[in-house]
C-alpha cells in the first residue's frame, strides 16, 4: 500500500506538468493513469477494509487479485504517461530544428 501512495503523491505533484496544455496523447495517457489510480485505491480501500474474522478466503483472494491486477494496470499507465511526455519533448525539439 505504501508503494501506491507514494505512486499517487508523484503523479498528484505532477499534475501541474498537465496544465501547460499537454498534447492528446499526453492527456489520453494522463487520464488513464488517473483512472488507473483511483480504482487501485479503491481495491486497496475494499482489501484493508475486510473483516479478518468475517470475510471468507475468496472475498480475500478476490480482493488480493483486484489489487494486483489494479497494480499492473497503473504500471501499463505509467509507462504510456512517460511515452507520451518523451514523445511530445520530441515533437517540440523537432519543432525548434532549423529546416536545411
Amino acid at each position: 500500500m505504501s508503494a501506491a501512495a507514494a505512486l499517487l503523491l508523484s503523479v498528484g505533484g505532477a499534475s501541474a506538468a498537465f496544465a501547460a496544455d499537454p498534447s492528446p496523447n499526453q492527456s489520453a495517457a494522463a487520464a488513464q493513469l488517473s483512472t488507473g489510480l483511483n480504482e487501485l485505491r479503491s481495491d486497496a480501500t475494499a482489501l484493508f477494509g475486510l473483516n479478518p474474522a468475517s470475510a471468507t478466503m475468496g472475498q480475500v483472494k478476490s480482493a488480493y487479485n483486484d489489487v494486483r491486477d489494479g497494480w499492473d494496470e497503473v504500471s501499463k499507465s505509467t509507462a504510456a504517461w512517460s511515452a507520451a511526455q518523451k514523445e511530445a519533448v520530441k515533437s517540440a525539439a523537432d519543432g525548434l530544428k532549423c529546416p536545411g
